[in-house]
C-alpha cells in the first residue's frame, strides 16, 4: 500500500494524539458475573453505597474509564407528568446519578477513582488519554490524561491539573482498591462489575499482564526516564516496591510509607503531613488509603476487617467511618493525593518524598 492510498493510519508510526477511554461500560451483577474468575485482579471503587469492579484485564485495553454509577432506587423525578400518561401516574423515571473517572496502570499498580467535578465547577469532565503531552505536561513515570472541555493535562493518580486553564485544579477523590475478583465480592456482595468477553482475555496486550507485584513491569514512559534521565530515579527503595504515598502540593510535601511498614504497624500508620494529621490505612493486601485525621490518636483493634479504636471509645473502619461511638456517621475526609503505588512511578511524581519508615 502506498502512503497516498488513504491506509496510513494503519503505520504504528502513526500515532493518534489521543486514546480512546473505555465509557460507560455495560456492567452485571456479582451472581451473574460467569466471566469473572476468583483470582482476577480487580480495581474496586466505592460511591455511597455503590460498589463496582473494573476487571484488571479490561482496563489493562483502555487505562482510563469515564462512568456513572445509580446512587439511589428512588426515581430523581419522571421525564412525563401525569398529564402526558394515560393512567395519570407520572411516567419515564430517572435516578439519580454519579459521575466517576477511574485510572489504571497495569505496570505501576497504581490506581486512583475521582469524581470529575472540580470544585466550583457544575458540569463533570469528560477525560482522554494523552500521547504527545511534552509540550505542556507529561506525567513522568505513567501516562497523563487530559480532559475534553479545556485540554488541560492532569496526573492520572494524584488527579491534579499541572497545565492548560485548569492548571492547580483538584478532583475529588473516592476510594480506589486494588484486588482480587473473590475477596472484593466477599467483602461487597451486591458489587457490579464490568462485562467483557474472553475476547479480551487474549489480546496480545492483555495475555502476560504483569501481576500486581511483578518487578519488572514498567510504563514505557518510566522506561524512558531510567534511560535518559537517570538521575530522577530515586534508588532509595526498590523500583517494584509497593507504597501508599500522600502529596501536599501547598506545603510542597510528600510522605511515602511501603506497604510492608503498614503491614508491620498492624494496617495503620498516623503523622502529620503539610501540617495535617493524616492517617495511612491498609486493609488485606492492597487496599490503602490516606485519611484527614481528626487530630486524635488512633489504634488498631482488630484486623480482617481493620478496626480503629479512637480516645473517646468510637470504633472506625479503615475507610474512615465511624461506626459506633460518639462521633457515630461522621466520615474522615480521604485526602486528595494519596494512593497505593509502586516506588518508581511515585517517586516520580513526587521527588524527594521522605519514606516513613
Amino acid at each position: 500500500m502506498t502512503a497516498d492510498s488513504g491506509t496510513e493510519g494503519f503505520s504504528p508510526d502513526v500515532k493518534r494524539p489521543w486514546f480512546l477511554p473505555l465509557n460507560n461500560p455495560a456492567v452485571v451483577a456479582a451472581d451473574a458475573a460467569a466471566h469473572m474468575r476468583g483470582d482476577d485482579a480487580v480495581v474496586g471503587i466505592l460511591v455511597g453505597d455503590q460498589a463496582r469492579a473494573y476487571p484488571w484485564w479490561v482496563l489493562a485495553n483502555y487505562h482510563l474509564v469515564n462512568d456513572t454509577l445509580i446512587t439511589s432506587d428512588e426515581p430523581g423525578g419522571y421525564l412525563w407528568s401525569e398529564s402526558m400518561t394515560a393512567d395519570g401516574e407520572p411516567g419515564y423515571p430517572w435516578y439519580p446519578t454519579a459521575p466517576v473517572v477511574v485510572t489504571l496502570c497495569e505496570a505501576c499498580s497504581a490506581t486512583s477513582a475521582f469524581v470529575p467535578v472540580p470544585p466550583g465547577d457544575r458540569d463533570p469532565l469528560v477525560f482522554t488519554l494523552v500521547e504527545r503531552a511534552e509540550a505542556e505536561y507529561r506525567a513522568l513515570g505513567t501516562f497523563t490524561i487530559a480532559d475534553l472541555t479545556s485540554q488541560s493535562r492532569w496526573h492520572p493518580f494524584t488527579g491534579r491539573a499541572h497545565s492548560g486553564p485548569r492548571s492547580g485544579a483538584q478532583l475529588p477523590r473516592l476510594p480506589a482498591f486494588v484486588d482480587h475478583w473473590a475477596n472484593w465480592v466477599r467483602d461487597h456482595p451486591t458489587t457490579t462489575v464490568v462485562l467483557a468477553g474472553e475476547e479480551m482475555r487474549q489480546r496480545p496486550h492483555v495475555r502476560d499482564l504483569p501481576g500486581v507485584l511483578d518487578p519488572n513491569a514498567a510504563h514505557t514512559s518510566l522506561r524512558e526516564v531510567r534511560l535518559r534521565q537517570p538521575e530522577l530515579v530515586d534508588h532509595r527503595l526498590p523500583s517494584a516496591e509497593l507504597v501508599l504515598g500522600v502529596g501536599d502540593a501547598e506545603a510542597g510535601e510528600a510522605v511515602a510509607v511501603p506497604l510492608a511498614v503498614l503491614r508491620k504497624h498492624g494496617g495503620l500508620l498516623q503523622r502529620d503531613v503539610g501540617g495535617r494529621p493524616r492517617l495511612f490505612t491498609l486493609a488485606g493486601d492492597y487496599r490503602g488509603l490516606v485519611l484527614d485525621g481528626p487530630g486524635a490518636t488512633f489504634t488498631v483493634v482488630g484486623n480482617e476487617p481493620l478496626r480503629l479504636a479512637d480516645p473517646d471509645g468510637g470504633l472506625w473502619d479503615h475507610l474512615g467511618r465511624c461506626l459506633s461511638g460518639p462521633r457515630a456517621g461522621e466520615r474522615l475526609p480521604l485526602a486528595a493525593d494519596g494512593y497505593v503505588s509502586k516506588w518508581g512511578e511515585w517517586s516520580l511524581a513526587h521527588p524527594g518524598a521522605e519514606i516513613a519508615g
